[in-house]
């Protein structure tokens, strides 16, 4: 019987995800607001589209795969070089496919709790 590969859990995925967008000076990571008011809420209304989603997913499915079958070969470092260097290009593709819609989406939200 073939062992299935371990998947990363949440925390791993998003300690590595925060690891790549801190500057690459190695600058250690902020730690999260506790206050609802600071965090960024993603909706329904901020769904990629299905073509998109499913590209994305599909990526990012073999590149989680991928690295959960390496974890147990590589050290805390090189594991953390192969993460930055897996999700990377796919959270840049992602951000620059759909930045523009998630910014108007945010600043529509906050202009009408303003003026609303």
């Amino acid at each position: 019987m073939v062992d299935e590969p371990e998947e990363m859990s949440m925390n791993e995925v998003l300690s590595s995800i925060r690891q790549m967008l801190s500057d690459d000076e190695g600058k250690e990571v902020d730690q999260l607001d506790d206050e609802l008011d600071d965090i960024f809420v993603l909706t329904p209304a901020m769904r990629v589209s299905e073509k998109s989603a499913t590209n994305i997913q599909e990526k990012m499915r073999l590149a989680l795969t991928k690295l959960a079958e390496q974890k147990p070969k590589k050290t805390p470092e090189d594991y953390q070089k192969l993460v930055k260097a897996e999700l990377q290009p796919i959270l840049k593709d992602w951000l620059k496919e759909e930045l523009p819609s998630l910014i108007e989406q945010a600043l529509d939200n906050e202009i009408n709790k303003l003026f609303g």
